[in-house]
């Protein structure tokens, strides 16, 4: 149940980011609520389903809005099993740890994408990058609370039935 509440989530956040946001970009930054559906999934879940669900979502963004087929399903893919990963033995309950797993998820996502981007020749300066990742990272922290409530509510849901 979890599973269709994330990728529903995630494709809500995909078409929320290619149109609504742009009225709240923050200096031209908006939010990436699909990275903090895949971190969220992975933090709770472990690597292999963080992988899988990472993979799925980061396809269906090639798809969606991608100029490319593979960049996004190979990012989506490897964080949300990295994610998985480090992320085994932290006390998840907490809500500080995973907010700041997405922080740094945030910086290396942008980080793959500029690399990324140098390799087909679009050139952007590192500074840019840092910005935008600080930025966009906080963002990205201010909606990690709703999906607490979201799988609060879910889990609930669960044991009730």
């Amino acid at each position: 149940m979890l599973e269709f509440v994330v990728v529903i989530c995630s494709f809500i956040g995909l078409i929320l980011q290619s149109s609504y946001f742009d009225y709240f970009s923050l200096l031209g930054v908006k939010p990436d609520i699909v990275l903090v559906c895949i971190v969220f999934y992975a933090v709770f879940n472990g690597p292999v389903k963080g992988g899988i669900i990472g993979a799925a979502i980061g396809l269906m963004e090639d798809l969606f809005i991608g100029h490319f087929i593979g960049p996004m399903l190979i990012l989506r893919l490897l964080l949300g099993a990295g994610v998985g990963f480090f992320s085994r033995n932290f006390y998840k309950e907490s809500i500080i740890i995973p907010m700041i797993v997405l922080f740094i998820a945030t910086f290396m996502s942008n980080t793959f994408l500029w690399i990324f981007n140098s390799l087909i020749k679009n050139y952007i300066s590192w500074t840019y990058l840092v910005k935008v990742s600080i930025l966009q990272g906080t963002y990205n922290m201010i909606f990690m609370p709703i999906f607490y409530l979201i799988k609060r509510r879910v889990l609930l849901k669960e044991n009730r039935g």
